[in-house]
């Protein structure tokens, strides 16, 4: 279900599953769920509705709990892109700094020193 239903009226319009559409059942969640395995058939949630708009959603499917899963995976997601790229640039530095000792040795310097502050910042 693309758009869950906010309001009891929505529910009890929309026709759950597929290939076979069958009507809302009251009491129960109001999110579709595809059944597991390669069918790909759909249908209503089984679980007790106890949260949401108008109680209208399991623990699970409560759009504000979705919402708050989602946005935590995400902040995960982020903080693990900024630990890898500043590991990388420290990486890069440091190859940086091996090529140019063999070059100039002043400048071999300078960059070890950086990638150490990189590192300290940490």
């Amino acid at each position: 279900m693309i758009d869950p239903p906010k309001t009891l009226a929505e529910a009890r319009k929309y026709r759950y599953g597929h290939p076979i559409k069958h009507a809302f059942r009251e009491g129960y969640c109001a999110e579709e769920v595809q059944e597991r395995g390669r069918a790909g058939t759909f249908y209503q949630c089984q679980r007790k509705a106890v949260t949401g708009p108008q109680n209208l959603f399991c623990k699970q499917h409560d759009p504000a709990a979705v919402a708050a899963r989602a946005k935590a995976s995400a902040d995960k997601w982020d903080a693990d892109m900024d630990r890898r790229s500043k590991a990388s640039d420290i990486n890069a530095l440091r190859r940086a700094a091996q090529l140019l000792k063999a070059t100039q040795p002043g400048a071999a310097l300078a960059c070890r020193e950086l990638a150490e502050k990189m590192k300290n910042a940490e």
